[in-house]
């Protein structure tokens, strides 16, 4: 008798690529996986639900303080138009010498007063 004449070769059956996508899908999966599935995906929910509001927060307040600097700018401007207004007045020919005659007793000498050696 020859060897491998009336014989084949043993060969298991090997599933295409397709075939075993399909058969591992169909497979249940554990409780534990989807449990643990479930518990990951409800901690991401739960983190950007407080991200959120986070950011939400921090919104909100810098919004809160660009309300109250807005008002106090304009105090400011106000403030700082009425001091303007003060020192024009202030620099005046006519304040600057009322000025030197309260504080310093100071005269504008008249026109003829003033003699030339």
């Amino acid at each position: 008798m020859i060897t491998g004449v009336g014989t084949k070769s043993y060969r298991p059956r090997s599933l295409d690529f397709n075939q075993r996508i399909r058969q591992q899908t169909s497979q249940q999966m554990s409780a534990g996986f989807i449990r643990a599935l479930a518990l990951m995906l409800t901690m991401v929910v739960i983190m950007l639900g407080a991200w959120s509001l986070f950011i939400h927060w921090q919104v909100a307040s810098l919004g809160e303080k660009g309300r109250q600097l807005s008002v106090l700018l304009k105090a400011e401007e106000e403030k700082n138009i009425s001091l303007r207004a003060i020192r024009a007045g202030m620099l005046s020919k006519r304040q600057v010498t009322k000025r030197a005659a309260e504080r310093l007793h100071l005269v504008i000498p008249a026109k003829n007063q003033v003699h030339r050696f």
